[in-house]
């Protein structure tokens, strides 16, 4: 049964001795059973920092048979050969009827779900941030407000990644995490590529003496004659995902529509102005009401037709 579980299960006896390790426990921690049995347990799986803590709670258990883990589903850091650390999901039992007691321990690497999970909130995370961009870009007064928000969000859903908001010719409108003077040069260049090409570009920075290595994404803001700017930003090489990129993309979406909206608000505020000029130089009285009836315009010719002295007052 040991040999055939896909799961680690290793045993250790009252002073901490490996007297058990199958053939999964060799595969998940990187010693043969040889190299494991009569070693310290500790030594073997547990990280330096813990193992202190191992071996007090070995101890109290022995003298007390106060236990804090036993049976219990336990989620902590473990350790392989080669001095790499990894999620494992343990549980420890007694063996019945040994005496001096002997101890079990069943341990499951879960490095897939840590990152799996880790996937999942940053992609709801990324969700989340789109929508309330996309709220806000509905409502709000200019482009560069959206901009500064872009910057903000994004770079929260990118988990802190630096994120900058170009406008034409690539000039900044909004940033965002970008501190190092290497990477917002890098963030211009990508930006820059980006107009040129009218299409998402990739790339990386390699890891310096004040950075990490960074992969950079960058997504032209595309309104009805080309490219209106872009939207450029870094993910350290280690943590990028696929996901990151869509929500790049998504980010210049919604500045590709706030741009077309602002420009569309621009000509019916000078449309509404040149009417008004026209409106307020005639001599007939001139109104206009919403659906419900209620006055949204005047001339002055009506404002003094109806005793006022202003269309404003009227209004």
């Amino acid at each position: 049964m040991l040999e055939a579980s896909l799961d680690a299960i290793v045993a250790m006896d009252h002073e901490g001795r490996v007297v058990e390790w199958n053939a999964a426990a060799e595969s998940t921690f990187g010693y043969t059973r040889n190299e494991a049995l009569h070693g310290q347990m500790g030594d073997l799986i547990v990280p330096p920092e813990l193992r202190e803590a191992h071996r007090k709670g070995l101890a109290r258990y022995l003298e007390t048979g106060e236990a804090h883990v036993m049976g219990k589903r336990l989620e902590m850091p473990a350790i392989r050969k080669d001095g790499t650390e990894f999620p494992v999901e343990l549980t420890i039992t007694r063996v019945g009827g040994a005496d001096p007691p002997l101890f079990m321990g069943n341990l499951r690497d879960i490095t897939d779900l840590k990152t799996a999970e880790v996937l999942l909130d940053r992609r709801v995370g990324q969700q989340l941030a789109t929508a309330s961009l996309g709220g806000e870009a509905m409502v709000a007064a200019t482009v560069e407000e959206v901009a500064a928000r872009a910057a903000q969000l994004g770079s929260a859903g990118l988990l802190g990644g630096a994120v900058r908001i170009y406008g034409p010719g690539a000039h900044d409108l909004a940033d965002s995490g970008a501190d190092a003077d290497e990477l917002r040069d890098a963030l211009r260049r990508i930006a820059a590529r980006a107009i040129a090409e009218d299409e998402t570009a990739v790339g990386e920075v390699e890891a310096s003496a004040s950075l990490d290595a960074q992969r950079l994404i960058a997504t032209p803001i595309i309104g009805g004659d080309g490219p209106l700017g872009a939207v450029a930003a870094s993910v350290p090489a280690a943590s990028f995902t696929e996901s990151d990129m869509a929500f790049v993309e998504s980010i210049a979406a919604i500045l590709a529509g706030a741009s077309v909206r602002s420009a569309v608000f621009a000509e019916l505020q000078t449309s509404r102005e040149q009417l008004d000029v026209i409106f307020r130089n005639v001599a007939e009285a001139i109104t206009a009401q919403t659906a419900s009836g209620e006055l949204a315009y005047a001339n002055d010719a009506a404002a003094r037709l109806t005793g006022f002295d202003t269309a404003e007052e009227l209004i």
